[in-house]
């Protein structure tokens, strides 16, 4: 399983004129590095191919499975970011680095997206500040398209986490008035659908919007 995950980061002023530390993205450096350094460790962490025992073999789990490989790249501006904050081993990640207006940093990552299209199985574009803490998350995602096709869309639930020791966690789903999603929506979109796997059946809802949701 090969892959590719673009990383759009900047930290610094949203503009010149912006003074108001709420809405900027200079504020909380150590939660930025933290964050943004737990990302890329879990990405390895779960989805590298370096994971071994105390002994030195692979996982049993790697070892019968199709190979694994991920690729990391930052997109950043020079003279903002945090980079050299983060402490991780050389060639962790790569670094693309970009002119512009910091809001056109995401498209650099779509355009990277579209120059490697075609070598990778997976291709994902992250905040700095996210973290895929779910070993099992692509294969997941693989279960998914397989049991409803590509016309169903695998909605997860994004909780958010202090960065200060705190451990209480909330969600951050949202929904969609009816009459925004309708015409997004299909014929069956108020359907319930349910499907086996993983040892277990599983339970997806898509109540008002042509999302089914995971209820695992």
């Amino acid at each position: 399983m090969r892959i590719l995950v673009v990383i759009p980061h900047y930290f610094g002023p949203s503009h010149p004129g912006n003074n108001l530390s709420a809405i900027g993205s200079y504020i909380e450096p150590l939660g930025r590095v933290a964050a943004f350094n737990e990302l890329i460790v879990s990405l390895h962490r779960h989805f590298g191919p370096n994971r071994h025992t105390f002994a030195g073999s692979p996982l049993p789990a790697d070892a019968a499975g199709p190979p694994r490989h991920v690729d990391i790249v930052v997109i950043a501006m020079r003279e903002h970011n945090l980079l050299s904050e983060l402490g991780l081993t050389r060639g962790s990640f790569e670094v693309e680095f970009v002119d512009g207006p910091p809001p056109w940093l995401a498209f650099h990552a779509h355009r990277l997206l579209r120059d490697r299209l075609g070598a990778y199985d997976f291709y994902c574009v992250m905040e700095d500040d996210l973290s895929i803490h779910d070993p099992a998350f692509f294969e997941k995602v693989t279960w998914f398209q397989q049991a409803f096709g590509r016309g169903a869309l695998l909605a997860p639930v994004r909780f958010e986490m202090s960065w200060v020791g705190t451990r209480r966690r909330s969600s951050s789903t949202w929904t969609c008035r009816s009459g925004r999603s309708r015409p997004f929506a299909g014929k069956d979109s108020e359907r319930k659908s349910r499907a086996s796997g993983t040892g277990k059946g599983k339970s997806f809802a898509c109540p008002r919007i042509h999302t089914l949701r995971l209820s695992l």
